[in-house]
């Protein structure tokens, strides 16, 4: 979890059907109830660091495969599919040799603190998140996406955020200097209500790296085609989504900063919807990032 809380605020309910009973806690220099509650628009977080924009035109293109992107367990052919780590696993098992998924937070009362320590060497959130040597990325509102946490547990905003199409950037506490890959923990998630049973959403993603440039920052964008995931199945159903800095062509020394957008491309629900969140009467679906790993990565 993370460190110098001054309080933690409970989240009862939600007024977005469907969306989450998702996970933790944030830094206290935040206000807890910003992108919390009302329309999607208003928990849409949005923010793009100094320099970052939107970006749409990749270098380069992966699709799922050992030399493309992985994504969950490897099936996608119904909502309960879209899980785990198993693919990546099956890829590189030197990466995940003896973790597990679940659980990633040690049982306990949901709003409190609690001292994670216990999973290091045993769950893969919990071992690989970034604020275990860098402590830096226990700081500030986006603290959530650093600290181990995949899946919800009870929690909900707390622990994630949540996406329009245009997603969003920051800027890291350090510079990279050695990583082998890249990797999200992702859901889908919609204000319809799929009576239980959720239902699967495809995105084209976009990855985008910053590093300096003679004029600011120079961008490296990458692509990952038709990323299913399951929206409104589970809270708990994360997928851990990524790739090697070596099959997108990109070294990662130097990256000092992140953004992500997407494009929806499909969603099996059985009226239109949309990703742009303009307008409330639309029926919306968003992409909820839970956890940004650089797992074994070396940082100045």
């Amino acid at each position: 979890m993370l460190n110098n809380k001054k309080k933690v605020i409970l989240l009862t309910s939600l007024p977005i059907l469907g969306l989450i009973t998702s996970c933790h806690m944030i830094g206290d220099i935040y206000d807890g109830d910003k992108y919390v509650f009302g329309t999607f628009d208003e928990v849409a977080y949005k923010e793009y660091a100094e320099g970052q924009s939107v970006h749409r035109e990749a270098s380069i293109e992966l699709n799922p495969g050992p030399t493309g992107y992985f994504n969950g367990k490897g099936t996608q052919t119904k909502p309960s599919d879209c899980v785990g780590f198993e693919e990546a696993k099956s890829y590189h098992y030197n990466w995940f040799e003896g973790l597990t998924w679940a659980p990633d937070i040690v049982p306990g009362p949901v709003g409190q603190y609690a001292d994670n320590s216990s999973l290091i060497g045993k769950a893969y959130g919990q071992t690989k998140k970034l604020s275990n040597d860098y402590p830096k990325f226990k700081n500030g509102f986006l603290s959530r996406l650093y600290d181990g946490q995949i899946r919800c547990n009870s929690w909900s905003f707390y622990s994630m955020i949540l996406l329009n199409q245009d997603g969003f950037g920051t800027s890291f506490p350090y510079t990279l200097d050695t990583a082998e890959y890249f990797a999200l923990s992702l859901r889908g998630g919609s204000d319809t209500s799929d009576s239980g049973i959720g239902r699967l959403v495809t995105f084209n993603l976009y990855f985008t790296f910053y590093k300096d440039g003679n004029n600011g920052l120079n961008a490296y964008t990458v692509k990952l085609n038709n990323v299913i995931l399951q929206a409104n199945y589970s809270a708990e159903y994360t997928s851990l989504v990524g790739f090697t800095f070596a099959d997108a062509g990109i070294d990662p020394k130097g990256i000092k900063g992140f953004s992500l957008a997407y494009d929806l491309v499909h969603d099996d629900y059985t009226e239109p919807t949309t990703s742009t969140f303009e307008n409330k009467d639309d029926k919306h679906v968003g992409l909820c990032v839970l956890e940004l790993l650089v797992p074994d990565s070396k940082w100045n």
